[in-house]
This record gives C-alpha cells, structure tokens and sequence, in this order.
C-alpha cells in the first residue's frame, strides 16, 4: 500500500523566501510529489511532524488545509485497495485529475465571493437597519480595493490567518482607519463568511479565528452650564440653528438617541411622557416629559398637534460645530484614538467634536451627577448592558476628581 508524507524543498524558496508544501507519494519504490498549492517559508516548517509550527500566524488555518489535501490522497489510495485496485503513481494522478476537473465544473456553477456578498446585502436588507446595510456596503467596497490593491482575486478559500493579516494591515496602513472602524469591518466580515458557510457557499470555517477589535473612545458631553448656554442661545432670526438646537437640546434633556428624536411624531408625546418604541433596540420607552422638555416640545404644538422639524443626522453634526462655536463651547479636549499599536492624541476645542451623540451622554453624565441612581438612568435610556453603561461611570469619576481638586486643591 502506498504512503504519503508532507514535505517541503528548502532549496526552492521563491523571491519572497517560501517554498511549496508538497504531499510525497512512495509506491514500489517509487515516488512522486503532489502540490497542496499553500506555501512557507521553511523556518516555519516542523519537518519531523509534517506540520506548519505554532510560531507561524495562521498555523491551525494552514495545517487544516495541506492535511486535507494529504487525507485526499490517503483516501484514493485506501478506496483502490478497497476495489482490488493497484495504487499505482499513474493511477493516483488519473484519479486526482478527474478529481479536479469535476471540482473545476462544480466551482463554475457557484457565484464569486463578491457575488454572494451581494446576495448578503440584499437578503439582509429585509431584516437590517439602513445604517447596518451601509456597513455592509461599504466593507464590500473595502474588498474590492483590497482586491485591487492585492492584485489578486478573493475566494473563500483565500479566506484564512494570512488573509486576514494582510486585510488588516491594508484598512490599517492604506485606507488609515483607527482599531474601532478596523473591528466594524472585521466584525461584518465574519458575518459574511458565516452567512455563506451556512448556505453552503463557503467550505472554509478559518474566519472564525478572526480577531474583532474593540476598544473604548473618548466621550466628551457637555456639562450643565455649557448645556444651558445652549439652551438659552438667542437665536432670533437664525430659524436653522434654532431647530438644531431644539432637537440637540431635547436629546439632552430626554437621553433619546438622535434617530428617535428625529421620528417624533405627535402620537408618541402623551400628557406627562413621551412613549416610543426605539430603533436600535426596537423596545418601547417611557421618558417622563420636564420642564425643559415640555419648553421645547410647546414650539412645535400647533392646533393641538406637534410637527418637529427633520434635520440629517449628517447635517445635524455639521450644523452643532456651528452651534457649539456661536455658544461659546470653547473649553480644551484631548482626543486619542489607536491605529494598531499606534495611539495619537489630539486637542480640540469642545465645539469641534460635539456630534447628535453627545446629547445622550450628556443626558446620563448630568444625571448621574445630579444623583439619578443609575437604573432608573438605564431604564430611561434603554441600556440593556451594564458594561455599555458603565462607561458613563468613568466619566463620573473624572468629574468627581476634578471637584475634588477644585475643593481641597486651593
């Protein structure tokens, strides 16, 4: 009966000093040797037990691979014996050619990875948010630049730790994205990938040792006597400005998140309460209406309805810089950000960096500091993980620092 081994030819090393990953096949004293198709630089090769070693990235990825080509071959052999077959090297070959050619028909039957991305994003669009179907759309256009970039054309079966190092490093060095939007894209990708896994599309489970990058950002909110400034703006004559800071102003004032403040319609403002159901967690909340809310809520009561005005979030971030600025929302920010192992920090003044978002962190790091105990915080704003908000907490605890400087310091 035939044998087979892994090996590698360390006199054969390509430009980039890796060799080809053969599988040997010795038969009657003969022997040949079949390509997996996967390459290694020999440093990483554990000759005595035909394996990639653990010190190479990807090395369960990789040996996952050229052990199935070898059990391929195993497997002719074992199924000639097994039918009085003699596993001849030609034979071997004949049945490996075959083998490939129906491979070859099979695979021009199946769409291109890209192809069924596109089946992805379509399919997802019935059950997604607009803004998750934009994620997706445009992660495929970071593939496409990869591919280009690459000169090269992705499969699923290119799918693996190399991969994925290199994709990386693209979003990282070509395309200067910080670890947060690395990890969105990743984190799609791996939703992809498992999509077609299910569907039968892709053969290859490697993504699944995929790393998603995940790190906390600075929050910057606004504190009380800035928020007021604001709120009391005279912005007579600028109708534009006024209908932004209503908006922000209410978010601040509610904890609402600016995609369902911008939805408020007259049937969710009851008597006392505003009562919604709310995009992102898609349950419903009941946000008791104050003095300051009711203040805003009465510029848009006409004949016993309310018709609040309907701004872009992308406007609304354009247009709060202008606003933050005309208020006097000066004060010094430091902003640091990581790309990889890379961290930067900037310095800005507040008005640059106020986005519709900072309305509902000002919300929660108001109240905490006014003394709301935290699940009735949680209750209004809809945080359902503790983790999630426990990044306010830390935001508190600056606060309390610096009061304390400011107390015991002078």
């Amino acid at each position: 009966m035939g044998t087979t081994k892994l090996i590698i030819r360390n006199n054969t090393l390509n430009k980039e000093g890796k060799t080809v990953i053969f599988i040997q096949y010795c038969y009657k004293s003969k022997t040949t040797l079949f390509s997996t198709g996967e390459k290694i630089a020999p440093e990483y090769w554990n000759n005595k037990e035909q394996k990639v070693k653990k010190t190479f990235r990807g090395f369960n990825s990789l040996n996952a691979v050229i052990h199935k080509c070898k059990e391929d071959i195993d497997n002719i052999v074992r199924e000639a014996v097994f039918n009085n077959v003699s596993p001849e090297i030609e034979y071997i070959k004949h049945v490996l050619a075959q083998s490939k050619v129906k491979h070859k028909n099979l695979q021009q039957n199946f769409k291109a990875l890209l192809e069924i991305y596109d089946d992805f994003v379509q399919s997802s669009s019935y059950t997604k948010k607009k803004n998750t179907i934009k994620v997706y759309i445009s992660v495929k256009n970071q593939l496409l630049k990869f591919e280009k970039y690459t000169n090269s054309k992705l499969s699923f079966k290119c799918m693996n730790m190399e991969f994925y190092d290199k994709f990386v490093e693209f979003l990282f060095v070509e395309l200067k994205f910080k670890n947060n939007s690395v990890g969105r894209s990743i984190k799609t990708l791996k939703t992809f990938l498992n999509y077609a896994f299910e569907k039968g599309d892709n053969e290859y489970s490697f993504f699944r040792k995929f790393k998603v990058f995940n790190e906390e950002v600075d929050n910057v909110y606004l504190t009380e006597k800035e928020l007021l400034l604001i709120y009391n703006l005279d912005l007579t004559g600028n109708q534009r400005l006024a209908k932004v800071r209503d908006l922000f102003c209410l978010s601040c004032f509610t904890g609402l998140r600016y995609s369902d403040v911008s939805r408020l319609k007259g049937e969710n403002i009851k008597e006392t309460y505003i009562l919604l159901k709310t995009i992102k967690t898609n349950s419903v909340t009941s946000i008791p209406i104050t003095s300051y809310s009711r203040s805003i809520l009465s510029k848009y009561l006409h004949n016993d309805k309310y018709y609040l005005p309907v701004i872009s979030n992308q406007k609304m971030n354009k247009y709060l810089k202008e606003l933050g600025q005309l208020a006097g929302i000066n004060d010094k920010v430091f902003i640091s950000s990581n790309s990889g192992a890379k961290r930067s920090e900037e310095m800005f003044e507040k008005w640059e960096v106020i986005t519709s978002h900072t309305a509902r962190r000002t919300f929660v790091t108001l109240s905490l500091e006014k003394g709301m105990r935290p699940e009735v915080v949680m209750q209004i704003t809809g945080h359902k993980d503790l983790k999630t908000f426990q990044r306010y907490i830390k935001i508190i605890d600056v606060v309390k620092t610096e009061e304390m400087f400011r107390v015991w310091n002078n």
